[in-house]
């Protein structure tokens, strides 16, 4: 801050003294926090991942996702097979991930899917009639171009 103050335009007013304290405060924290761990670049590429996860999902982000999860998808077909659990969860995701991206028609076949694998998968009958349930909504908000996670009472009334 110091430094950035010494080039910073002399009409710009100084912050602070509050702002100047807690500066340092963080600052020294951080310090701390690198000393003590010594993968911290894996922590806060971890972190960073969890931030842009949670409320950054920029275009970057979705194209790196999306072939994550189709890579999921693959993996999972190949090591635990084509109708288990596993699998049919990662292909709601992938279905999801479409959806939330506005690219409906990709999504609904990719939810097809899902529902297919999931009428084959072993599992109770009521929790899988409910994934079901669940899972054709979504199919039905993709053909009305609607946003996911909208049940069909909230939208058909």
């Amino acid at each position: 801050i110091a430094a950035e103050r010494k080039r910073a335009p002399s009409g710009i007013p100084k912050p602070p003294a509050k702002v100047l304290k807690l500066a340092k405060i963080v600052r020294s924290q951080v310090d701390q926090f690198r000393r003590q761990h010594k993968d911290y670049d894996q922590l806060f590429e971890m972190w960073l991942g969890v931030f842009r996860h949670d409320l950054c999902r920029d275009a970057e982000w979705y194209a790196a996702a999306e072939l994550e999860y189709r890579c999921r998808v693959r993996r999972c077909q190949k090591e635990v097979g084509t109708y288990h659990e596993v699998t049919a969860n990662q292909t709601v995701s992938l279905a999801r991930l479409l959806h939330e991206q506005g690219k409906y028609s990709e999504a609904a076949t990719v939810y097809r899917l899902a529902i297919g694998r999931w009428k084959r998968v072993s599992a109770a009958d009521g929790i899988r009639q409910r994934i079901l349930y669940w899972l054709e909504s979504e199919l039905e908000n993709c053909a009305g171009h609607r946003p996911q996670g909208l049940p069909p009472e909230v939208w058909a009334g």
